[in-house]
């Protein structure tokens, strides 16, 4: 399951934000606390994956290739031995044309919340630093920081507005348990994406557009996509139940909770 992360189910990342604060196509690289190997993935974008082509630059260009696996249609991985190796093929433009090419997010960083009126991420982003309670870990740096918003009802109509939690992503896989700005502590809470969900396949764990198995019906639950389908349903294709949104669905909430404890888990 990738979790490549959204926002609560309750809030999402600001739509208001300021400049710089908006999600960023930043690099995921290994951090130098994650001992290995390096695992990096190639999705398609347009065309389908070479393999071939891929293995030829892979092992010509780096000493550490341990091995290159297609685990599926549309996704092959590379294991490194070495992590400059491996954040060298991340960093580089040398597929980026043609695939997606990444490592996975929980081995590269991890993200937390705090709660506060008057931060601002740039703040946040400039003078944070996490720290452990565990003072043989050292610090770990800030990688990017979003204020969340809310869901705001009035009347008939709803906006989002700010909310008082701000998530913020850390280098490595270890939440630290406070964050220092300007050596003022807050501390530091799990954050918990929304469990992703595909509106072409109709499973958990990934969203449509890094989808590559056959749509499935939202409607009737056939080998089609939902557009094409003539029937008109209002119950939900999970739960069997009427209901406005997925987030309200039962099998959904009980998917969420699992991913939540997987989290976790991880974090212990």
């Amino acid at each position: 399951m990738e979790t490549d992360g959204d926002s609560p189910n309750s809030k999402k990342d600001d739509p208001a934000a300021p400049a710089g604060t908006s999600k960023s196509s930043r690099v995921k690289i290994f951090p130098s606390t994650f001992l290995g190997p390096y695992p990096v993935y190639f999705r398609k974008k347009d065309k389908p994956i070479n393999v071939l082509l891929i293995s030829a630059e892979v092992y010509k260009r780096y000493k550490s290739v341990k091995e290159i696996k297609k685990i599926s249609l549309d996704k092959l991985r590379v294991v490194f031995g070495s992590r400059g190796d491996a954040n060298a093929l991340l960093e580089s433009d040398l597929f980026g044309n043609l695939y997606r090419v990444y490592a996975p997010c929980d081995a590269c960083e991890i993200s937390g919340d705090i709660y506060d009126k008057t931060l601002t991420c740039e703040e946040i982003t400039n003078f944070g630093l996490g720290i452990f309670k565990n003072k043989s870990i050292p610090p770990v740096k800030v990688l990017d920081c979003h204020r969340l918003s809310k869901l705001f009802f009035d009347g008939n109509s709803s906006k989002y507005i700010h909310s008082d939690c701000i998530r913020i992503t850390f280098a490595g896989s270890v939440l630290p348990d406070i964050i220092s700005v300007n050596n003022v502590t807050f501390d530091v809470r799990l954050y918990f994406p929304k469990l992703m969900h595909c509106t072409n396949c109709l499973l958990f764990g990934h969203t449509s557009s890094f989808c590559s198995n056959k749509p499935k019906c939202s409607k009737c639950g056939e080998n089609h996509s939902s557009s094409e389908c003539v029937k008109h349903s209002d119950v939900c294709i999970y739960c069997k139940k009427q209901h406005n949104s997925v987030k309200d669905c039962s099998v959904y909430k009980t998917n969420q909770k699992k991913f939540n404890q997987q989290i976790k888990i991880r974090n212990q």
